[in-house]
């Protein structure tokens, strides 16, 4: 191996160990950035268990305020109803 070739070598072997310093600083801040992105994921994940929460318990409130309107409302028909029998009496 002459001089140029040993050269040509040492370039090459200092090109690849600076590209592999590259490619771990890329790999690190890619890590971090995939840390950073779980944790995002889990506040969303967080958010729609809590909405979904809040929605079925709107849902439930809901179903119950249509209940007691149906109830209100047959009671308001017996309370005529009553009243009406006592009139006639």
């Amino acid at each position: 191996m002459d001089f140029n070739q040993f050269k040509l070598l040492e370039n090459k072997i200092l090109q690849a160990l600076e590209r592999i310093k590259t490619l771990k600083s890329e790999n690190s801040q890619l890590l971090e950035r995939i840390q950073s992105l779980e944790k995002s994921v889990q506040n969303k994940e967080n958010q729609i268990a809590e909405l979904t929460e809040v929605r079925q318990t709107s849902e439930s409130e809901s179903e119950l305020t249509e209940r007691e309107i149906y109830i209100s409302n047959k009671i308001s028909e017996m309370l005529k109803k009553i009243e009406a029998l006592e009139i006639q009496i």
